[in-house]
């Protein structure tokens, strides 16, 4: 392992990269010595990236978070004090499913992959984003990695 960037300083960047953005995170958290506020903003800036890339509406923005009161807010402002960990893991698995589409598909076709529905489990007939909407962001991800590791099986 290399040495380890300073992630006081990496926030103002690549934090629309969810590689580095999830290297940051994953660093606030080892490390302890992070403002909460620093690790809010990354987090709420790469979520709102990725999913305005997606097209998201906000009321589907705000439903993947889990509909907290602060959305508004945090939509406009783009910062928070911090958030808690329910959120925090939401937009873990939102930055994971975005990797994985990056992967495996082009923009376009990564809007096209998550608002088609279909028949293929898990999904039985409802789109990848319907599950999200539902709160099995972790079902989607856990298919998405399946996907990238079926080649190499």
């Amino acid at each position: 392992m290399g040495p380890s960037r300073d992630i006081r300083t990496t926030h103002d960047k690549h934090l629309d990269d969810p590689d580095v953005l999830a290297e940051y995170l994953n660093e606030a958290k080892e490390s302890g010595d992070v403002v909460p506020s620093r690790i809010a903003v990354a987090a709420l800036q790469g979520f709102f990236h990725i999913t305005e890339r997606w097209e998201l509406t906000d009321k589907q923005q705000r439903i993947l978070l889990g509909e907290p009161e602060e959305f508004d807010s945090w939509k406009s402002n783009r910062i928070a004090k911090q958030l808690d960990e329910n959120i925090l893991v939401r937009i873990s698995y939102i930055l994971r499913i975005y990797k994985a589409l990056r992967i495996m598909h082009s923009d376009e076709n990564q809007r096209l992959f998550l608002k088609n529905a279909t028949e293929c489990s898990p999904f039985n007939g409802k789109s990848p984003l319907e599950l999200m909407f539902d709160g099995d962001l972790k079902v989607v991800r856990r298919y998405l990695d399946g996907q990238l590791q079926a080649p190499y099986a």
